[in-house]
């Protein structure tokens, strides 16, 4: 596996990014899900990251908004 995989770097701001699969494309409106990790640092990015992944596919995929849910 990649170090970085899963993870974005915009603006000195961390993300975690998915692709979504090709057969929900239409339902969520989108190619990518991506949300905030809420931190600058690429060592609690990695460790965040697993969390977040959790969080998209137990319920957040689609939502398009925080569930309120820290992942830090």
């Amino acid at each position: 596996m990649r170090r970085a995989e899963y993870l974005q770097c915009r603006r000195g701001r961390w993300f975690v990014r998915v692709r979504v699969p090709a057969n929900l494309v239409v339902q969520v409106g989108q190619i990518h899900f991506v949300r905030s990790l809420d931190t600058d640092g690429e060592a609690q990015a990695s460790a965040s990251r697993w969390v977040a992944l959790v969080i998209i596919w137990d319920g957040g995929l689609g939502s398009g908004h925080r569930t309120g849910t820290d992942i830090r």
